[in-house]
């Protein structure tokens, strides 16, 4: 598993996919990064550099999310994110969000020890924060799509 998780580092970055690696991880991250009700009313749309640009679905929710401005910066500091702009975007905010929103229908089962212990060891060498998350999602998946058949 260790090969694993390093091929797939070095072909991230070949590729040059860190940002959208990390725009992919702060969509899915949305909600546990800001909480309720910020999460509900803004909406990541694109990430430049260490720019998030957001959409905001309402002018209040504009000027309401401009109050918590700073303390949404600290949230995602730790994901590279040293601006933000605010932009608000109707309707569209709004679809976004539900489309993007994660599925609840079905808990999936928790890893074993076995399969946890593991886990860590194959993330251990990586140093990015956001990769090491995005590649453990991409492991769960894995081990729990490979317990399936």
């Amino acid at each position: 598993m260790q090969k694993i998780s390093r091929g797939l580092e070095k072909l991230v970055k070949e590729l040059g996919l860190e940002d959208a690696v990390r725009e992919n991880s702060i969509r899915e991250r949305w909600g546990e990064l800001l909480g309720e009700p910020l999460a509900h009313h803004l909406f990541p749309k694109r990430l430049s550099g260490s720019t998030l640009h957001i959409s905001v679905d309402s002018p209040l929710w504009l000027q309401e999310a401009s109050f918590y401005r700073n303390e949404i910066l600290k949230k995602l500091a730790r994901l590279g994110i040293k601006e933000i702009k605010l932009k608000a975007g109707g309707h569209a905010a709004k679809r976004s969000l539900k489309a993007k929103r994660p599925k609840i229908d079905r808990e999936e089962p928790p890893l074993s020890e076995e399969d946890r212990i593991l886990l860590e060891n194959s993330l251990r060498p990586i140093k990015d924060e956001l990769l090491k998350e995005v590649s453990r999602n991409l492991l769960i998946k894995a081990i729990r799509r490979e317990k399936k058949s």
